[in-house]
């Protein structure tokens, strides 16, 4: 319930008069719907969630009291016409960054006369800031990661392959709690470690090889991060421990210093500056981080173009990286969460020093 009046005051803030949800996460967050057909209609005073007839006694049940059920029977458009008519809609908005174009075809041939205007991050900005609940199951989350990269990495030997690492993460997964891995995993043995998203394939693990790991679990929804990078049955040459350390110390500077309120180029800058200094500012290719939640990827943004500030009670990940071309990558990467006291506070308990890199 309360949730939907947050985004009523939202959308009187933003001075939006009607707000077409379709997002299957945000339908999820505000309505508690875990199906796959459904649409909701929220106006600065009312809500209206459309299903069909699979769901529609189970959503009746759940919908909180502020918000009503309407049955898609037969014809969308038809009963889509007749109920914005009903309602006096002049105006509608819609989710600019998930509606495709057909959808959106689809609402304007059913509808002539209204116009339709698309708009960012409304339900996100709401579901940016995360409540005892949302953070309990993140770090449940966050549990069942870790007590799974630490089942995995049992699991390594010479001439196992990346997708049979990648195919132990989920069933490893599974077994200690999770609904899913919240993204595929990303497993990269050797040079293949210098390819921040390399995609798994069947190199076999070697003597001396780095091993970067990036993964995450799902738990009542709530996605998890983290990545490691390790170096198999050899030390680090002087190169490797050098970068390790770098990324780690890069990391660990970010995670002391960022703060609710900052903007995402201010958090970014923390590790990129530092990076930038001992001359890999070329190597660091990506961005600082993310906001996590029911989606792996969410605002806020650790990035450069990022200028909105970070909520109270967000949860971001810290992922700095370095990539030597044809040699190897490394990137550690966390999740912390911002509190309104001017505190954060790391939630990932896996070690990252350089002594528990080194798999013997």
């Amino acid at each position: 319930m309360q949730r939907i009046k947050d985004l009523q005051k939202l959308l009187k803030e933003k001075r939006v008069s009607s707000f077409l949800i379709t997002h299957r996460p945000n339908l999820k967050y505000l309505f508690n719907f875990h199906g796959t057909r459904g649409m909701a209609l929220v106006t600065q005073k009312q809500a209206y969630f459309l299903t069909d007839a699979r769901y529609f006694n189970e959503i009746k049940r759940i919908l909180p009291k502020n918000a009503k059920a309407i049955e898609i029977e037969k014809n969308l458009q038809k009963l889509w016409a007749k109920f914005v008519k009903k309602l006096k809609i002049k105006e509608c908005f819609f989710e600019e960054n998930s509606m495709t174009v057909a959808q959106l075809k689809f609402f304007k041939k059913a509808t002539h006369g209204i116009k339709f205007k698309g708009v960012q991050n409304l339900a996100e900005e709401i579901r940016a800031i995360k409540d005892s609940k949302e953070i309990e199951y993140t770090k449940k989350s966050q549990e069942i990661n870790e007590k799974t990269l630490k089942e995995v990495l049992k699991n390594l030997k010479i001439g196992i392959t990346e997708k049979e690492i990648s195919t132990l993460i989920k069933i490893y997964g599974l077994k200690f709690g999770a609904d899913e891995t919240s993204f595929k995993p990303i497993v990269a043995f050797g040079k293949n470690s210098a390819i921040p998203h390399h995609e798994c394939n069947e190199t076999k693990l070697k003597k001396g090889d780095t091993v970067l790991i990036d993964m995450g679990m799902k738990f009542k929804g709530y996605c998890s991060d983290m990545t490691r990078t390790f170096f198999f049955k050899s030390k680090p040459t002087k190169l490797q421990e050098k970068i390790y350390n770098l990324v780690l110390s890069a990391q660990e500077k970010t995670i002391s210093n960022a703060r609710a309120k900052m903007t995402g180029k201010h958090v970014d800058n923390f590790a990129r500056k530092m990076i930038e200094k001992a001359g890999y500012g070329k190597n660091y290719t990506h961005s600082g981080g993310h906001g996590i939640g029911l989606e792996i990827h969410e605002i806020p943004s650790t990035n450069q173009e990022y200028k909105n500030k970070f909520p109270n009670n967000c949860i971001i990940t810290v992922e700095p990286g370095i990539y030597i071309e044809n040699f190897f990558g490394v990137r550690i990467e966390d999740m912390i969460i911002l509190d309104s006291h001017g505190n954060n506070k790391n939630i990932t308990r896996m070690p990252k020093n350089l002594e528990s890199a080194i798999i013997k």
